[in-house]
């Protein structure tokens, strides 16, 4: 797999190029090649050799053929020309150092859960690592998506200083990136041991451990607002050429947040974990939203007064009104009879009936409280709360 990464990085500048130009449908293609190749792999050669050779066709293929075939038909030519005064590597350079160099919550976030959990037992790290994957996946979804979407229309915006527009679409991505992401928490918060039994099947994962599961997910999801809006706020300090601040304050942030993990894991176990790296999160880009104020078209301007604090919908309530009627349908596991259920037919409607009452709830109670976003959604219009 090693060679792969030549082509993760190659492909990721030509990608880039591409992005720059508002041609998005190859990097949006890209990982999904990558992957189908790596599953591919697996699936012909049936050991966990042909899935690295999987992932090594995937990097070629998906991160760098197709973007490069793209790019050339676009005009692109290459040169063997090495020149380390070029403006433009010493431009990356400077951009690069410090995201390279920083030791960011972001990053540090998984080593630290697995530093701390390695302690707890047996099967916890699996847990704890299985749970916050099924967070991932509404944040790669939208997060990572529009943030890699409006990035080049950010950078272009900035540097033909149209500071308030660029403003204008942080603010709008910003938004959107809560709004769904809420979503995603309410159905994660109700539906968790559901989609974990989906996902991972009782086969790979105890029953009985499902409900832990399920609980580690919904404390994860606390935090899934904040994992999908770092991913774009870090792209408005980008696009001003300001990369140094958002690595520092994550770097400090972890420094600060050890002691929570250490105290947490301690104390209550997984759980514990789960919050302290939910908060973790959530204080980061809070600071990053009030530090990506800063002068945008001649005013001084607080991303986080304006766009980060949604109006207050109520998707923890909506969580919890899910959870209760979890007490209706019988969850993952051992039950009183003695029968142990988590088959995926059941999980499957488990899943429908309280996802689906959750997040109804949480778009209902949105647009009664005047969340602009949740209207245009549903395509209603309501006089935003004061």
């Amino acid at each position: 797999m090693l060679p792969a990464q030549i082509f993760h990085m190659l492909g990721g500048l030509l990608s880039a190029t591409l992005l720059s130009r508002d041609r998005h449908l190859v990097p949006a293609l890209s990982p999904l090649l990558y992957n189908v190749c790596i599953i591919a792999g697996g699936l012909l050669a049936r050991s966990a050799e042909g899935f690295a050779w999987g992932v090594l066709a995937g990097a070629f293929l998906g991160s760098f053929a197709v973007p490069w075939l793209t790019c050339r038909a676009g005009g692109l030519r290459w040169s063997g020309v090495l020149s380390f005064r070029d403006p433009d590597l010493l431009a990356w350079l400077r951009m690069s150092l410090p995201i390279m160099l920083g030791w960011s919550i972001v990053a540090m976030d998984d080593p630290l859960i697995t530093r701390f959990a390695s302690h707890l037992g047996q099967g916890e790290v699996a847990l704890l690592n299985y749970a916050k994957t099924l967070m991932r996946v509404p944040m790669g979804i939208f997060g990572a998506a529009m943030a890699y979407a409006a990035y080049p229309t950010l950078a272009r915006l900035c540097a033909d200083r149209r500071l308030t527009e660029a403003y204008a679409t942080l603010s709008t991505a910003a938004r959107r990136v809560l709004l769904l992401a809420f979503g995603s928490q309410v159905i994660l918060t109700t539906a968790g041991p559901e989609l974990a039994t989906l996902i991972y099947t009782t086969r790979r994962i105890p029953a009985e451990a499902m409900g832990r599961m399920g609980e580690y997910l919904a404390l994860f999801s606390i935090g899934l607002a904040a994992w999908s809006l770092q991913i774009l706020l870090s792209r408005g300090f980008y696009a001003r050429r300001k990369a140094w601040l958002p690595t520092w304050l994550g770097t400090a942030i972890m420094v600060m947040s050890i002691p929570a993990y250490a105290l947490l894991g301690r104390s209550f176990g997984g759980r514990g974990l789960c919050l302290a790296s939910s908060g973790a999160i959530t204080v980061y880009v809070l600071v990053l939203g009030c530090g990506s104020g800063g002068r945008w078209g001649g005013r001084t301007t607080d991303l986080g007064a304006e766009s980060l604090i949604p109006p207050p919908i109520p998707d923890c309530s909506c969580g919890c009104c899910g959870r209760g009627r979890r007490d209706r349908c019988r969850p993952p596991g051992p039950q009183a009879d003695g029968r142990t259920t988590g088959s995926a037919n059941e999980a499957i409607w488990r899943a429908a009936l309280l996802g689906g009452a959750g997040l109804a709830a949480y778009l209902g109670s949105g647009w009664v409280l005047g969340a602009r976003e949740v209207g245009r959604l549903l395509l209603l219009r309501r006089k935003p709360a004061s």
